[in-house]
C-alpha cells in the first residue's frame, strides 16, 4: 500500500480525537476500521481450488479494502459509512467458493478467511448500543437499551440487462434505459418490491443480490452504520 493511503487513515484517527468534543462520536471505531484494512490488504487466497478461484478472492479483498479505507475518513468525521459495497463482494465471493464446483475442503478454507474479514468489519462499523435510565420517584433506577435502527435505507439498483426496474409501491424506484447503476433513498418501513421489464426476446426478470428473485427487497435487513441494500436485475427466458 502506498504510504499516503497509511497518512490519511492515520490522520482520519486524528481527526476523530480531536472533534471528539464538538461532534458527538460516531457508532464506528476508525482505529478498528484501520486494523480490519490492513487485514485486508495482507489476506491471502488459500492455495487451492481453481485459479479463477483465486481471481475472485482478489476482486473482492481489494474492492472490500478500498471501501473500508474510505470508510475510516468517513467514520472520523461522523459521516455514514457505504460499506454495501464491501459486504456484497465478500459474501458473493464466499458463495462463488461454496458451489459444487470447489472442493468441500477447499470452500471451507476460502469461506472461512472471508467470514473473517466480514464479521471483523462488521464488529468496527456497526452501531453501538443506547442504554437509558429513568426512575420515578422514590423507585430505583431501571435501565433500557436498544439498537440503532434505520429511518431510511440506500437501495442501489443494478439494471442490468432489463430494459427497466420500477417498483410497488410505484414512484421509489425508475431506473430506465438511461440509468445502468443508480442509489435510490426509500423508507426503511413498509413493503418495497422491485419490477423488471425484460429485453427484447426475453420473457421473465429475476432479480439477485440482497434482493429476492421475484424483487422483494428485504428492507429489514438494512442495519447501520450504511442502511444499504442492492439489488441486480436479470433478464432471461
Amino acid at each position: 500500500m502506498a504510504p499516503v493511503r497509511g497518512t490519511i487513515a492515520l490522520s482520519a484517527i486524528a481527526l476523530f480525537e480531536l472533534t471528539a468534543v464538538s461532534v458527538a462520536r460516531a457508532i464506528c471505531s476508525p482505529s478498528r476500521l484501520v486494523a480490519v484494512h490492513a487485514e485486508m490488504l495482507a489476506a491471502t487466497a488459500p492455495d487451492c481450488g481453481p485459479s479463477h478461484l483465486r481471481h475472485v478472492f482478489e476482486h473482492a479483498r481489494e474492492r472490500a479494502a478500498s471501501a473500508t479505507e474510505r470508510a475510516v475518513v468517513d467514520c472520523a468525521i461522523g459521516k455514514p459509512l457505504h460499506l454495501g459495497r464491501a459486504y456484497r463482494t465478500l459474501r458473493r465471493a464466499a458463495e462463488i467458493a461454496g458451489r459444487p464446483a470447489t472442493p468441500p475442503e477447499c470452500a471451507h478454507r476460502y469461506e472461512t478467511v472471508l467470514k473473517q474479514m466480514d464479521d471483523d468489519l462488521t464488529a468496527a462499523a456497526s452501531g453501538t448500543e443506547t442504554t437509558t435510565t429513568t426512575a420515578p420517584p422514590g423507585a430505583l433506577p431501571t435501565t433500557s437499551t436498544t439498537q440503532p435502527t434505520c429511518s431510511v435505507v440506500s437501495l442501489e439498483v443494478d439494471r442490468g440487462d432489463c430494459t427497466r426496474v420500477t417498483s410497488e409501491p410505484r414512484g421509489l424506484v425508475n431506473c430506465g434505459p438511461a440509468c445502468d447503476v443508480q442509489t435510490f433513498t426509500v423508507p426503511a418501513s413498509g413493503s418495497l418490491r422491485l419490477v423488471g421489464t425484460p429485453a427484447r426476446g426475453d420473457t421473465g426478470v429475476t432479480f439477485d443480490t440482497d434482493c429476492a428473485d421475484d424483487g422483494t427487497v428485504p428492507l429489514s435487513d438494512a442495519s447501520p452504520p450504511d442502511c444499504s441494500l442492492s439489488c441486480d436485475c436479470s433478464s432471461g427466458s
